[in-house]
């Protein structure tokens, strides 16, 4: 993918639990991404635990305020 696009950014889109095979067990197979897009918090609370460092983009959002201060520890 990197070759047809020579510069792009390449960001994994992983959503339902990687579709039930859990996002702990596909994100080291997805690490080359420049970033991950993530359905929810809880996976997003989940990829930071496992050891991701780059950038996280959630694709819904929480009205919990909790949310705010999770947001805060996986940035």
């Amino acid at each position: 993918m990197r070759r047809a696009a020579p510069g792009a950014r390449l960001w994994a889109v992983v959503k339902a639990n990687a579709y039930g095979h859990g996002v702990a067990r596909v994100w080291s197979a997805l690490s080359a991404a420049d970033g991950f897009a993530l359905l929810n918090l809880e996976e997003a609370i989940l990829l930071r635990e496992q050891g991701w460092k780059g950038p996280i983009l959630l694709l819904e959002a929480s009205s919990m305020p909790m949310s705010w201060r999770c947001w805060i520890n996986i940035v």
